[in-house]
């Protein structure tokens, strides 16, 4: 079944997409694609950001221009959320943890932030592998060694 912000089409082009690395994890974590989270904000599914954001975005499509368009998501079943905000020109969006983010965690464009998310993935994969093996190779040296007997 389509959720209703599904079955609505965009109201504007996010433009340029940047995200902080632990909204990129936030997500991550959550079982969802930071992209999903775009869709929803430029199909106007703003339910989760603070009235006045809501009532301002309202405005934003009935000719005000200077207001950006905001949005907030909690990312279940945690009590995690990102915002996710659009300049008041639509050139940019970007997607940070809100309320209790690091609030001046670098930016990344979204193929930066998946790349390193996907490289980092990968190393502590590797690592626990490493670690899983030593552990074996001890575990195996601890036990004591059966000699055959005559």
């Amino acid at each position: 079944m389509a959720r209703i912000h599904e079955l609505r089409r965009a109201l504007f082009s996010p433009g340029e997409v940047s995200i902080t690395l632990e909204a990129y994890v936030r997500i991550k974590d959550a079982g969802l694609e930071p992209q999903q989270l775009i869709e929803r904000h430029t199909r106007g599914d703003w339910s989760g950001a603070p009235v006045k954001w809501i009532e301002k975005n309202h405005l934003r499509f009935q000719g005000v221009k200077e207001y950006p368009v905001m949005s907030v998501y909690q990312l279940h079943p945690s009590e995690d959320r990102v915002c996710v905000g659009t300049e008041a020109d639509f050139s940019k969006t970007y997607v940070s943890n809100w309320p209790d983010g690091d609030h001046h965690a670098p930016l990344l464009p979204l193929k930066q932030a998946e790349a390193i998310y996907e490289r980092q993935k990968l190393e502590l994969s590797n690592s626990a592998s490493a670690r899983e093996r030593v552990m074996n190779r001890l575990n195996r040296l601890a036990q004591p060694s059966k000699s055959k007997t005559n």
